[in-house]
């Protein structure tokens, strides 16, 4: 794979709620189906810590590389039955990655105004701001050992994808992500928003979610993305 874009993913906690498959279904582009696993469809909060971004192996102007994301993901496959997955947004705490994503990658990001509290193993972690939707204020806390996301099904369903797509200039494109396997560990979520579904037009669940991990940084190369026919053949 021939890496556009170098970065560490760290700080990252991925909270999961099982959902109603033709919610979901409904708002995916011409060419993708949902993915399930364990009897449903999941959407996933993922707040993270963006950080040595080089695009191209390269710095980003102005001392530019480290800023705050948090998504909101479901699951699908492309027509080819690669597994993958779809972003119904991502707010993100630096207008010049938000414009970059937006154009090179076809992404949703969106400006978001976010901080995070420093970190340390063992620590809870404070994630807060404001997005489209509203505020967000997001605490965690390790509940467990470490332990590798790939030797749980379930887990590796929702963690280990290594491919996203996304709609770019009005066709639908795929791109692949590299890092090593994640290790991920149990965590305890004390507070969490309703904000990434109410500015995407879902209902928000009213309960916590079905499935909390957090993980450490990963080294993460992403490829340039390339146009996904919806008949199966890609076209670079």
């Amino acid at each position: 794979m021939h890496a556009l874009l170098h970065m560490v993913w760290a700080d990252l906690c991925f909270a999961h709620w099982r959902w109603d498959a033709k919610d979901i279904a409904q708002r995916l582009p011409r060419g993708l189906s949902l993915d399930c696993s364990d009897g449903s469809a999941w959407l996933g909060v993922v707040p993270f810590r963006m950080q040595r971004v080089r695009p191209l192996g390269l710095g980003l102007p102005g001392g530019r590389g480290e800023f705050l994301e948090l998504n909101l993901r479901t699951y699908v496959r492309d027509s080819q039955g690669r597994p993958g997955v779809w972003f119904f947004s991502l707010d993100c705490s630096d207008p010049v990655a938000v414009a970059m994503a937006r154009f090179g990658f076809g992404l949703p990001y969106r400006r978001a105004t976010l901080t995070a509290s420093a970190v340390g193993e063992g620590r809870p972690v404070a994630y807060a701001g404001r997005i489209v939707g509203g505020p967000v204020h997001y605490v965690w806390r390790q509940s467990s050992a470490w332990r590798r996301a790939a030797a749980d099904p379930l887990e590796a369903f929702l963690l280990e994808r290594y491919r996203l797509f996304a709609r770019r200039q009005g066709s639908l494109v795929t791109g692949q992500v590299a890092h090593a396997p994640y290790h991920i560990a149990s965590a305890h979520l004390r507070l969490h928003s309703d904000a990434s579904f109410i500015g995407n037009g879902f209902t928000p669940p009213c309960r916590p979610p079905d499935h909390v991990a957090i993980a450490r940084p990963v080294a993460v190369r992403a490829s340039s993305p390339q146009r996904v026919e919806i008949g199966g053949r890609t076209k670079p």
